[in-house]
């Protein structure tokens, strides 16, 4: 972060990243400020798609390789493991309720 007003702006660049409520904070001195947060832009699904068959004649066996393409995914794999360790990305789910099944070797 740099001091681009004296005594009331900092301007700071984030990183690649995905979540939300990320805190921020000031110390001066020794003197901390409040916390507010910031929030990565939400996940959008904007295109799924598949070489082997359309979505909807996909084998109910599984085993098909699928295309998600959209905006706000977060880092690639390689960053985001070495950012937040390999849990980060069991947090990917698919199913009828959006929970039923997690995404493995993403």
């Amino acid at each position: 972060c740099n001091i681009t007003t004296d005594h009331t702006e900092l301007t700071c660049s984030t990183l690649p990243g995905a979540g939300g409520e990320l805190r921020w904070s000031v110390v001066v001195d020794t003197q901390e400020s409040e916390s507010p947060s910031t929030n990565y832009g939400a996940p959008v699904i904007s295109q799924i798609s598949s070489d082997s068959a359309t979505i909807a004649a996909l084998s109910v066996y599984g085993g098909e390789e699928l295309t998600i393409r959209g905006n706000n995914f977060g880092p690639s794999l390689a960053e985001a493991t070495s950012l937040y360790g390999e849990e980060f990305y069991k947090m990917i789910t698919y199913g009828q309720d959006g929970e039923t099944y997690e995404a493995a070797d993403c």
